[in-house]
Formats: structure tokens, C-alpha cells, sequence
């Protein structure tokens, strides 16, 4: 129960309060002002986030991030993979003896792939299917100028389908032992928030190896997915922590030429 539910939950958790707080403390400091990521027509990042929370407030984005992460759906969730898991995952998965670095650095890696590529497909079919855009995920798409708290605003379903399944799923394929799992799902989370942060060329971007060149995304990809590919019918940047899916499907858009003079270069 430990390994696989109470203490998977409980990474998840840690990896996203402590990022999303952090981003949010770091968001209202002046060191913060280089990085935020300024779209043409918006009025600057304080004035568009303002507009978004004034239609969704900071208080309910922060009400649905707890219902999300620890209310019954999450814990029923837990139970279902202690049940799962403990068929289907070898012993050594939960033995006292932890793995070698390098053993622990590929599985890490495998499922940085694996996750974020069942994310891809767990967000654009629900782009793609009217239905599932209408009564689940267009909830998440009011934020068009999100901030790290509102990463877990988002149904149920849609929390499902783009992070728990493909969580579930990595961890299926690769067999990690737990404690690479834990460091995995929240790393994972904590990514989530950061690219929800409106902040492009932070030094966070340095913690999560954000480096085009190994196939990561900037904060600005998603970013220009709130604001301008995230409708029904108009599918682009729907990758996270990677960017190559996107453009191996056809999906990717660079949308640099919409963004004020000063941050182009940080989105590069």
C-alpha cells in the first residue's frame, strides 16, 4: 500500500505544492519581470493573468487543485494501483535495495518518453473529439494566461486521460523500482507547473534541463497553446516536456513572431 498507492500520491503531491508555490512566490518578485512571457495585444503578462483570474479566480483554481490531488477521485485512484500494481510489478520493484544510478537514470528517462507521449495522445484526443472538448477539457482552457496553481485546474476526466494513464502506463512498461517512480511522477508534476508559469528562460528552465536541442519544450510551446492553439479544430503544441511529438505529428507551430520584441529571444 506504501510503494504503490499512499506514497505514489504523496510524490505527486510534494512535486507540485512545492513547485507551483515556489513559482507562485517567484511570479510576484521583481526577478521574475525578465522572464514573463509577453504576448502582442494582451496588455503585458500582469494585465492578461489579471483578466483570466478575474474570470477564474486564483481561490477557485486553488480549490480545484486540492479536490484534484487529494480528494476521493485521488485516493480511489491510489487504491486502484495498489490493487494493479500488485499483480502485475515484480518484486524487485519494491525491494529495500535501491537501484543502480545508472539503472535509476534510464528507467527515469524511459518514462520522461513514455508519460509524456500518453499525455500527447490523452490531450489531443480531447481536442479532437468535440465531445470530450466540450463536457471535460474546455474547463482547463479558460486560462488563457495561466499561472503555476493552475495547472490542476482541470476535470477529473481530463486529469485522468492526460496524467494518471500515461503515469500508470510508464510505470507498467518500464518496471521501475518505487522510488525511482516517486522521483519520476514528481518531477513530472513539478514540470507541469513550471510550464504553466508564463515564465520562459528562468532558472527553473536550468532544474528541468529545458535545452531544445534534447528535444524539451520551453515554457513559451505551451504557453502558445492556452492562447492560441487550444480550441476544438485548431491542434497545436500539445506536447508538455517535449517537443517531438509535435513535430512528428504535425502538430507543432511556433508562434514567436506573436510574442513581444523583448521575449523572442528567450523563447528560441
Amino acid at each position: 500500500v506504501l510503494c504503490w498507492g499512499v506514497g505514489s500520491l504523496a510524490a505527486v503531491n510534494l512535486g507540485f505544492w512545492s513547485m507551483a508555490l515556489t513559482l507562485e512566490g517567484y511570479l510576484r518578485s521583481s526577478w521574475s519581470e525578465p522572464h514573463q512571457i509577453h504576448w502582442k495585444g494582451t496588455g503585458g503578462r500582469p494585465e492578461a493573468t489579471r483578466q483570466t483570474q478575474e474570470a477564474h479566480p486564483w481561490g477557485d483554481q486553488l480549490r480545484q487543485s486540492l479536490y484534484v490531488l487529494l480528494g476521493p477521485e485521488a485516493w480511489l485512484g491510489a487504491v486502484a494501483i495498489v490493487v494493479g500494481f500488485h499483480w502485475v510489478m515484480p518484486a524487485c520493484c519494491t525491494s529495500t535495495t535501491l537501484p543502480s544510478l545508472a539503472q535509476a537514470a534510464l528507467h527515469f528517462v524511459l518514462m520522461e518518453l513514455i508519460g509524456d507521449f500518453g499525455l500527447y495522445w490523452g490531450h489531443r484526443v480531447q481536442h479532437e473529439v468535440p465531445y470530450l472538448w466540450k463536457r471535460f477539457h474546455t474547463f482547463h482552457h479558460g486560462l488563457t494566461s495561466p499561472t503555476p496553481v493552475g495547472t490542476i485546474y482541470i476535470n477529473s476526466v481530463d486529469a485522468r486521460l492526460q496524467a494518471s494513464i500515461p503515469l500508470v502506463l510508464s510505470a507498467l512498461v518500464v518496471r521501475p523500482h518505487f522510488a525511482v517512480f516517486y522521483l519520476y511522477a514528481a518531477a513530472r508534476v513539478a514540470e507541469n507547473a513550471l510550464n504553466h508559469s508564463g515564465l520562459n528562460g528562468s532558472p527553473f528552465d536550468l532544474l528541468f534541463l529545458k535545452f531544445q536541442w534534447l528535444g524539451r519544450a520551453s515554457v513559451t510551446h505551451h504557453d502558445a497553446h492556452h492562447r492560441f492553439g487550444g480550441r476544438e479544430g485548431a491542434v497545436t503544441n500539445l506536447g508538455e516536456n517535449f517537443w517531438i511529438w509535435d513535430w512528428a505529428f504535425g502538430t507543432l507551430a511556433n508562434h514567436t513572431a506573436l510574442l513581444e520584441t523583448e521575449n523572442k529571444a528567450k523563447a528560441m
